[in-house]
């Protein structure tokens, strides 16, 4: 948490008290990019007024150092013109201080679980594929299976479905799961 104010920062360390969070406070812009440099947070909470910095060019360096990470901004002085910049930068969201308790922990809680969501979708994003295919359900499993089934068969394999659905990269699935993936394929 980025907030120069001690009295505000302790409020609202109070408030996410109940998502059981670490919490490291800081009070300039400085200090954050210090501490960011030796330990990517995984959210950042940040005063727009600093006594160093702009909330804004912390927003900056914290975009080059560390961009998967959630900056919420928080601030007393918000006009709309400054969300829309703000959120241009790359912010999260931005709230208006004072921030009633549910508000925050829910913007911090959504934010925390996108992050997570998106960065287990990058680290499993290979095994969403199969041979062109993409996606990881339980019928995308099912057709996986099938295909490989079908590849072990010596029998012609004939696919029907509508426009779209992916005939083409079926068969050419099959083929190159199939001990002939050296042939050419007879579509």
């Amino acid at each position: 948490m980025v907030e120069d104010t001690l009295s505000v920062a302790t409020l609202y360390q109070a408030y996410l008290a109940s998502l059981d969070i670490d919490i490291e406070i800081v009070s300039t812009g400085q200090q954050a990019i210090t501490s960011i440099r030796s330990q990517v947070p995984n959210l950042i909470l940040l005063d727009l007024k600093l006594p160093d910095m702009t909330g804004m060019d912390v927003l900056k360096k914290v975009r080059t150092l560390a961009p998967e990470v959630p900056v919420i901004f928080m601030t007393a002085h918000g006009s709309i013109d400054v969300a829309v910049e703000a959120m241009r930068e790359g912010a999260y969201d931005f709230l208006i201080k004072p921030c009633e308790a549910d508000r925050l922990r829910v913007t911090i809680s959504k934010a925390i679980h996108q992050t997570h969501s998106s960065n287990k979708q990058q680290l499993f994003g290979e095994s969403n594929t199969y041979q062109g295919f993409i996606g990881s359900s339980p019928s995308m499993h099912k057709v996986y299976r099938t295909i490989d089934s079908a590849a072990s068969s010596k029998a012609s394999i004939f696919i029907t479905g509508e426009s779209g659905t992916g005939k083409e990269v079926c068969a050419e699935a099959i083929h190159s799961v199939s001990n002939r993936s050296e042939e050419p394929l007879s579509p």
